[in-house]
């Protein structure tokens, strides 16, 4: 094959010998970027899931001392029984001996009529803590309610449920279980 004149062979300066390639090393192999960006996110991830985790020993604690049974409340009332009108007067100026006492050992709870408000914040039995009726809420930011079949926490216990701002009416059936509320202001029965 003959040259071209027109372009000939450029003379390029001549290139040194490759150099002999060093020993393997950790050095080296840190060398790469992509091997530096891979040992960190690793070393962040182990980081992250060490520091977040909690154990299933620390969620049983907080599940029994939810569950832990609660108080039962004993009320004792001291009644003094009046003479009978037929009675004679007594005779000397001792006072009569006072009646036995009458005890109750009903729940505090069943004792006090339910309100026709509804704090903030709570579960609510209707029938023992609150009425049956419509209520309103206002002022509200991020109001969660919900009416609830039961008290039981599941999933299926929603009747209905919602999460509002400013002002919340909600209308509890005498057939709803419960009411539940959390976020939201005092709620007024209106009706």
């Amino acid at each position: 094959m003959q040259p071209n004149p027109l372009y000939p062979e450029p003379n390029y300066p001549p290139q040194p010998p490759n150099p002999q390639p060093r020993p393997g090393g950790i050095r080296r192999i840190l060398g790469k970027s992509w091997v530096r960006y891979t040992l960190v996110g690793v070393i962040a991830f182990g980081i992250g899931v060490a520091a977040g985790g909690g154990s299933k020993k620390d969620d049983d604690k907080q599940n029994a001392a939810a569950e832990a049974p609660q108080p039962t409340v004993t009320v004792t009332v001291t009644v003094t029984a009046p003479p009978p009108k037929d009675a004679p007067a007594p005779a000397t100026s001792q006072a009569p001996a006072p009646a036995a006492p009458a005890t109750s050992t009903a729940p505090a709870t069943s004792a006090a009529p339910a309100k026709a408000t509804i704090p903030g914040d709570g579960t609510y039995t209707v029938g023992d803590d609150i009425q049956p009726g419509t209520y309103k809420s206002t002022g509200n930011n991020g109001c969660y309610y919900a009416r609830l079949k039961d008290t039981s926490g599941d999933f299926g216990a929603i009747i209905t449920n919602n999460i509002s701002d400013g002002s919340v009416t909600v209308t509890i059936s005498k057939s709803d279980g419960a009411f539940q509320s959390r976020g939201c202001k005092e709620w007024t029965k209106t009706g």
